[in-house]
């Protein structure tokens, strides 16, 4: 046929058909690995979106949690102002006394009533203020305060050596989850009121 043959060796054409069967699988290799990366890729592309719309609705909810917090916290020290400007204000006698009935808070007008500075009526009992015999009265009504009973009276009781009579309104005082944790007075100097009635 015309053809020169380039005389060749048996190894060097057993090597070239190994290096080129070698080249193919590395060539198959790298194709399936590229498509197994492609693969990988876009799993991980859906996870990255998933985990950004779950960390985006966990932060959406973190962020109206804060939100109701703060309103909450507002309305709070709203309601405490409240609070302070009538306890303050108020022309009766308003006190707070804890389970174990000593007192936790007095307003000015009661201080002035009784004498002493509200510092020193923090912490007494009505034993410590008003003597054992009108104490063991105003106890047994704060107890049943503290059972859930509100109780309105009338009540005279000596202070500074001189009688006064009170109209006294008790109830119970509860925490935020409705357990009672005291006991609200709320007491009216009706002395002058008493004296003026006829007989």
């Amino acid at each position: 046929f015309g053809y020169l043959l380039k005389p060749f060796r048996k190894e060097a054409l057993k090597t070239s058909v190994a290096m080129a069967l070698h080249k193919s699988q590395m060539e198959a290799c790298v194709r399936e690995s590229e498509a197994r990366y492609r693969e990988l890729a876009e799993l991980l592309e859906v996870r990255v979106a998933e985990r950004t719309a779950e960390l985006k609705a966990a932060n959406d909810s973190l962020l109206q949690e804060v939100a109701e917090r703060t309103s909450a916290q507002e309305a709070a020290c709203e309601s405490e102002q409240l609070f302070r400007a009538i306890f303050e204000s108020a022309g009766d006698c308003i006190s707070i006394k804890d389970l174990s009935l000593r007192y936790t808070l007095v307003n000015p007008v009661m201080a002035d009533l009784l004498e002493m500075p509200a510092s020193e009526i923090i912490g007494k009992t009505d034993a410590d203020i008003f003597g054992s015999e009108v104490a063991a009265h105003l106890a047994e009504v704060d107890r049943r305060v503290l059972r859930g009973e509100p109780v309105e009276e009338e009540h005279s009781r000596p202070i500074a050596g001189q009688s006064y009579t009170f109209h006294d309104i008790r109830v119970p005082l509860r925490d935020g989850k409705s357990r009672i944790m005291g006991v609200c007075g709320i007491s009216r100097n009706i002395t002058e009121r008493k004296k003026a009635l006829p007989l």
